[in-house]
Formats: structure tokens, C-alpha cells, sequence
């Protein structure tokens, strides 16, 4: 472009633009204090003309790095809940506090520290009594347990292969989990994940309540004159007892 000076004049001037390093401080939490969650784009399932875009749900206990991973079509609220009460079964219990992103599902609206959370799953959170605590904008590094699982399961699960089906991907993916993942030495820890966590996280972690919540769609239909409500592109029959009427769908 021009330029005729030489490299070191360069590299002094950029020394002087160049933005200093974040510095990062490394916390280690106690057990079943805190879980972080993160969905990451999974690519695609099924033949080219069909195939279905996919999302990966990751859940990873900070103390113990346990991951619970599973594959959905969607990041809809309800599959978001709903891998949440997974996971929480899978772990038998849940941790008190639990890190996000912004993302919609748990924060409708920011204004720097002022955060309005989404209802529905603010009610969720105090069913299970877990604190939900988004990141700061812009800072992945403030669940960086998760990121770096996220990196895990793209290079050692899911690179180089292919799947027919959600239902095959699921099934492949919790066999990969606990047998692999979770029985790994980890690169922190030096431990594996299974055993810190039987050992000092498990019995720790919030118990779970005797009935679940209603992690399903719930949407109001107007049946038709001939019993019909329809829902997602479907039309299915009702009792003609509720022909004409305004009915709430739990899907």
C-alpha cells in the first residue's frame, strides 16, 4: 500500500494502539453451588432433502465439570425447560445458582444491572429454587466451563459424523456422555467428572420437588364448526361438545 518504513518502526507504533489483555481471575466454586447452560448449533439431521437443523443443550456443574448434553430442534422456552428437568433428574438434583447468557428464554430486557427476566421462566427457576444469573453483556468468559464444553462436544462427539434422527443423535450422545465425558480425566480438575461428583457434589445439590412443572406448550385455539382445533400446520378433533369455542392446547 505504500507504506516504505521498515518493521520495528511498525511493530513501536502498534505497541502504542494496540488494546492491553483482559486479565482473567480463575474462581473455583464449591459443590452444587453453581451449573452453567449454553445451547450451541449442532448442524443438521436427516437426508439432504429433509434434513432438520438441531440444537445442543448443555448443562455443566462447575465444582465437578459433570455434563448433561441433549440435542433438540428448536431453542424454544419449552425445550429449554424441559432439558433443564432432564438434566436436573439426570444429576438428581439441581445446583442453587445457575449462569446464562442473555439469552431470550431467560432475559426479555437489559439496561446495564437492571435485568427484567422472562415470567415464565423466573417461575420455573422458583419451582426448582435455583437462582438464575445472567452474564454480563458481552462476557463468555464469566461461563467459561460451559464454553469450553461446548468446544468439547463439536471436536470429540460430534465431528465427523452424521445422524438419520434426532431420537439416533440423543441415544449416541448419552452413551458418548457417560461413557467418555463424564469418565474422562479432566484437564482441570485432574479427576474424573463421575467421581467428584458422587463423591462431593451429588448429595449436596438441591433436592428436586415431588411434582414437576409444566414445562409444555400451552396456547389458546378456536374450534371449528366440525370440532377441529388446529395447531402447528395440523388439524386435530375435539369432542363435539366443544365445537365453536375457545380452548387451551398443552401440547
Amino acid at each position: 500500500m505504500g507504506y516504505e518504513g521498515g518493521i520495528s518502526i511498525l511493530r513501536d507504533y502498534l505497541k502504542t494502539i494496540r488494546p492491553p489483555r483482559k486479565v482473567f481471575l480463575h474462581i473455583q466454586s464449591t459443590p452444587a453451588e453453581e451449573a452453567q447452560v449454553d445451547w450451541a448449533y449442532a448442524g443438521t439431521v436427516g437426508e439432504e432433502a429433509s434434513h432438520q437443523k438441531i440444537y445442543c443443550f448443555l448443562m455443566v456443574l462447575s465444582f465437578s465439570g459433570m455434563l448433561y448434553l441433549e440435542f433438540f430442534p428448536s431453542q424454544s422456552l419449552e425445550n429449554f425447560m424441559a432439558a433443564h428437568v432432564h438434566a436436573f433428574h439426570f444429576f438428581g438434583g439441581c445446583a442453587k445458582k445457575i449462569r446464562y447468557d442473555n439469552l431470550r428464554s431467560v432475559v426479555l430486557n437489559r439496561i446495564g444491572s437492571a435485568i427484567q427476566f422472562n415470567p415464565r421462566f423466573l417461575d420455573f427457576a422458583a419451582h426448582y429454587l435455583f437462582t438464575p444469573s445472567p452474564c454480563n453483556i458481552k462476557s463468555p468468559h464469566e461461563k467459561g466451563r460451559v464454553e469450553n464444553a461446548v468446544r468439547y462436544v463439536k471436536r470429540n462427539f460430534l465431528s465427523g459424523r452424521s445422524f438419520s434422527s434426532i431420537s439416533q443423535l440423543n441415544r449416541e450422545a448419552f452413551l458418548w456422555r457417560d461413557e467418555n465425558a463424564n469418565c474422562r480425566i479432566h484437564g482441570t480438575t485432574k479427576k474424573r467428572p463421575v467421581d467428584l461428583f458422587r463423591e462431593k457434589e451429588k448429595p449436596l445439590l438441591i433436592p428436586l420437588p415431588a411434582i414437576e412443572y409444566d414445562t409444555r406448550t400451552i396456547r389458546t385455539v378456536k374450534s371449528t364448526t366440525q370440532a377441529l382445533v388446529r395447531f402447528d400446520t395440523s388439524r386435530y378433533s375435539v369432542p363435539f361438545a366443544y365445537a365453536s369455542r375457545a380452548l387451551t392446547v398443552k401440547a
